[in-house]
């Protein structure tokens, strides 16, 4: 009899060989359209109908996973709210993509814009940011915490001189046929940049493992694809059953691999401070004034939001090498401390609080040193009688109790220059030197 695990194994590699295949040929459709002439309605309907099912296998992924997580909370890994996120985004795509495929393939038209499908598609967006935001929470220091907010701040607004320069400056430039629309055309790049932003922090500045990095990248790809449709849109370019189509698939199909990734040793090793984590912001800051040099040299002139964009970047780029100062600086406090708390516990025995042996070893050898000038020195050393009785009979916090106040007896008859050790067990000495 197969066992359920092995079943179980084996449907899911079936299930991942059918969603590549349906990728390959996804993406093979505008090579074979130069070929062959295929008919638009059958691209149409297969596109629609792939994109709608990958939405759905990560929505359900998804939901599937945030009860697992939420029946065994102690097992680590992604939480149980990140996931649930994450099923409300990818089911809020996917009703929108639900819509559209009926407008589409059944009803034979174009999607109205805007339409309740866009609220589905924006779901996405409002979602994925605040799953992986839970998905990559953790405890960090003041300054880190405040670095990361400051990192996003310089992220997105790179990311939205990038946008402005495609898609978001060309849908506010050619405006809409209403409000409505034109708020829903801002919302899609301004949401894309959220997402990407937050997607490249979580890659950066966490711990990954395989399921961060999938569900980090699926976003990725999902705000890569959505910017893309909205230039391609914006320049009439864009044809269901495209490239932007694939990608939206592969994106879905990342995040429902991510479940799949559970196990505690598929970790991508990377320490949050990287330099990946360092240099990533300054990258995307040079390539958001890439794009402002780009529009002067081909003799354009920058607007206000271009304007507005830099000098964001520059105060955020000022404080950033601030708050990393003073994160050092607090770092090397901190290790000061524990340099002085490590060599403190390294001579000093943890339960009574006097000296343990290799404290005594160095300072009897010190005073043996020094003994021609000295008149004399002598160890007395003392142990606990029955002490395993009073162990036995009234337990160990007892005789931890015992032999604390045997330590501040032998401290308070000590002299100041005297050392009182603990050698171990119930066993102590004294050394004494005039």
């Amino acid at each position: 009899m197969t066992p359920p695990v092995s079943r179980a194994a084996g449907t899911f590699r079936v299930v991942l060989s059918l969603w590549v295949t349906a990728l390959g040929l996804l993406l093979a459709v505008p090579v074979l359209e130069r070929l062959v002439e295929l008919p638009e309605a059958a691209v149409t309907a297969y596109s629609n109908v792939v994109q709608l099912a990958a939405a759905a296998t990560a929505a359900v992924a998804a939901g599937v996973q945030a009860g697992r997580s939420r029946r065994n909370p102690t097992r680590g890994g992604v939480p149980s709210a990140a996931w649930s996120a994450y099923a409300v985004a990818c089911g809020g795509w996917a009703l929108g993509q639900a819509l559209w495929t009926w407008d589409e393939t059944v009803v034979g038209r174009a999607t109205p814009f805007p339409s309740v499908a866009d609220v589905g598609f924006l779901t996405f967006a409002a979602a994925a940011p605040v799953a992986m935001a839970l998905a990559g929470r953790g405890r960090t220091r003041v300054w880190s915490r405040a670095r990361a907010v400051v990192d996003g701040v310089i992220v997105a607004c790179s990311l939205g001189a990038l946008t402005w320069a495609t898609a978001l400056g060309r849908t506010i430039t050619d405006g809409a046929d209403s409000a409505l629309a034109l708020v829903l055309s801002v919302a899609y790049p301004v949401g894309d940049v959220i997402v990407l932003a937050v997607a490249v922090l979580l890659l950066a500045r966490t711990h990954l493992t395989r399921q961060l990095l999938l569900l980090a990248l699926g976003a990725a790809c999902m705000a890569v694809a959505d910017s893309a449709f909205v230039y391609l849109t914006a320049v009439g370019s864009y044809s269901t059953g495209g490239p932007v189509d694939a990608v939206w698939a592969l994106a879905f199909l990342l995040i429902a691999l991510a479940p799949r990734q559970s196990h505690p040793d598929l970790q991508v090793r990377q320490d949050r401070s990287s330099s990946a984590a360092v240099l990533l912001p300054y990258v995307l800051v040079v390539a958001a004034f890439g794009t402002f040099a780009a529009t002067a040299w081909n003799g354009g002139t920058l607007d206000r939001v271009q304007i507005g964009i830099g000098a964001v970047l520059v105060l955020t780029v000022i404080v950033r090498t601030v708050s990393m100062v003073l994160g050092n600086a607090e770092l090397l406090t901190e290790l000061d401390a524990r340099q002085r708390q490590l060599a403190r516990l390294a001579y000093e025995d943890p339960l009574t609080g006097v000296a343990n042996r290799a404290a005594f070893t160095e300072r009897l050898s010190t005073a043996l040193e020094e003994l021609p000038a000295r008149h004399a020195v002598a160890v007395a050393f003392c142990d606990l009688d029955e002490f395993k009785a009073v162990n036995d009979s009234h337990g160990h916090a007892a005789g931890d109790e015992l032999l604390r106040a045997v330590a501040s007896r032998l401290l308070a008859v000590a002299g100041p220059r005297d050392v009182v050790a603990r050698l171990g067990g119930d066993e102590f000495a004294i050394l004494l030197t005039d």
